[in-house]
């Protein structure tokens, strides 16, 4: 036989008599018994709770900052005037005399104003809609104009809703008055 293919066996058992007694001296380390005390689940201890509300008084001393902001709005809007006699502490006021006047003239002038703002968006949608169908404009210029004839209606009501809600607030201010 070839000698290069004898070295080639003799080094190939070497290997695999090493690894034999590797294996077994690392598996005398370990024990069968700490194999399964590995696997065993250690105990908790485990007590019943009762769900119960505890107060914890809190002092703080700082500034305070909100998360979210809110707006607050009058349900009335307008300025109020006087009436017959000053809307002050102390005034005594009649049956049937006069405590506040409100002036609704910026409510007014907000409601004509988005009037003139829906004609004006109704003459844009009209030249708008003959010009798409003449094929000058694209469809989404189109949606625009009806869009912002849409926009200018919407606020039109806003604006009639808030002096009539303002309207319907007075009428029950005075109804609360009324002796």
């Amino acid at each position: 036989m070839n000698s290069k293919l004898i070295r080639n066996i003799v080094v190939a058992l070497a290997i695999l008599a090493i690894g034999i007694f590797v294996k077994g001296k690392l598996s005398a380390m370990s024990t069968k018994e700490e194999i399964r005390e590995d696997r065993i689940k250690p105990r908790v201890k485990v007590i019943e709770v009762a769900n119960d509300t505890i107060a914890l008084p809190i002092t703080v001393y700082g500034k305070l900052n909100a998360t979210e902001r809110v707006d607050l709005l009058a349900e009335v809007s307008g300025t109020f005037l006087d009436g017959d006699a000053p809307f002050l502490e102390g005034v005594a006021f009649r049956k049937g005399q006069i405590m506040l006047q409100l002036d609704n003239a910026e409510a007014q002038a907000k409601y004509e104003l988005e009037q003139k703002n829906v004609l004006v968006a109704q003459q844009n949608f009209e030249k708008t809609k003959e010009r798409y169908h003449r094929g000058q404009l694209s469809f989404l210029e189109f949606r625009e104009a009806q869009l912002g004839l849409l926009n200018a209606e919407n606020g039109k009501t806003a604006a009639l809703f808030q002096a009539r809600n303002a309207h319907i607030a007075l009428w029950q201010l005075v109804q609360a008055f009324d002796l």
